[in-house]
C-alpha cells in the first residue's frame, strides 16, 4: 500500500515510517506541511493518510475537508487522524470532516499497525473507482471525466476507451485488441468505428491528443 504521513514531528514520522514501510513493506511518503500533504496527496493518490491534526500551517481537519470536497482530485484514500487531544469533540469532529478513524499520541506501535491493516482491508474492499493519469480523473462508476478541475462531457465507449488506453499506457494496443475489449464484437479490417472515437477523444482532451501515439497498421499507443 502506499501511505501518506502528514506530520511535523520528525521523530513521530520516522517511527511511523520505520513501524509501517520497513516492518510492514509499504511505501510510505512523507510530509511535514499540510500544504505539502495536500500536493502529495493530488500527485501521489495515497491509499491511506495518516494525518496529525496539528500542523503547523493548517490543521488536520481542514486538510480532510479539502482531500474529502474533491475525490476527482484526491481519489478516496483512507483517512487516520492523530491528535493529542483528549476531549470527545476534536474526535467527533474528525469523523464528521471525513475521517475514517483516529489514534491519540502517544500511540502503541502495536495498535497503530493494526489500525492501519485494518484500514488497509476496507481500502481493498472499496471499488477503486478513480482513475488518473496525468492531469485526466476519472469516476469509471459514474463516467465522469475531469481534465484538471473541469468536468467533459463524454460518452459511455469513449469513457470505456480511455480508461483502456490509461489502464495499458506505455504498451502498443492492436485495434483488433480494443474493437474485442470495447465493442465486444470480431474487428473487420477498415473498420474505422475506433478511428473515430480516438479523433473525438482527442478533440476533447489536450492530453491525449499530446500523448496517444497511432502506430500505423497496428493500432495506438499512450504513452506512460
Amino acid at each position: 500500500m502506499k501511505i501518506l504521513v502528514i506530520e511535523d514531528d520528525n521523530c513521530t514520522a520516522t517511527i511511523i515510517g520505520e513501524l509501517l514501510g520497513l516492518e510492514e513493506k509499504n511505501e510510505i511518503i512523507f510530509a511535514e506541511t499540510g500544504e505539502l500533504g495536500i500536493d502529495k496527496s493530488r500527485i501521489d493518490l495515497p491509499d491511506i493518510i495518516i494525518l496529525d491534526i496539528n500542523l503547523p500551517d493548517r490543521n488536520g481537519f481542514d486538510i480532510c475537508d479539502i482531500i474529502r470536497d474533491k475525490p476527482n482530485v484526491f481519489g478516496n484514500p483512507m483517512i487516520l487522524m492523530l491528535t493529542s487531544e483528549i476531549d470527545q469533540t476534536s474526535i467527533v469532529k474528525g469523523f464528521e470532516k471525513g475521517a475514517d478513524d483516529y489514534l491519540r499520541k502517544p500511540f502503541d506501535y502495536n495498535e497503530l499497525i493494526l489500525r492501519v491493516r485494518s484500514l488497509g482491508k476496507r481500502r481493498q474492499t472499496i471499488n477503486n473507482t478513480w482513475i488518473k493519469y496525468k492531469n485526466i480523473t476519472i469516476n469509471s462508476e459514474h463516467q465522469d471525466v475531469y481534465e484538471d478541475d473541469n468536468q467533459i462531457e463524454i460518452k459511455p465507449k469513449e469513457c470505456e476507451l480511455l480508461i483502456y488506453f490509461i489502464e495499458n499506457k506505455g504498451i502498443v494496443v492492436s485495434r483488433k485488441k480494443i474493437f474485442n475489449k470495447i465493442w465486444d464484437m470480431e474487428y473487420s479490417y477498415g473498420n474505422k468505428t475506433i478511428d473515430m472515437t480516438v479523433s473525438r477523444l482527442k478533440k476533447k482532451l489536450t492530453i491525449i491528443n499530446e500523448n496517444l501515439e497511432t502506430i500505423s497498421g497496428v493500432g495506438y499507443k499512450l504513452s506512460k
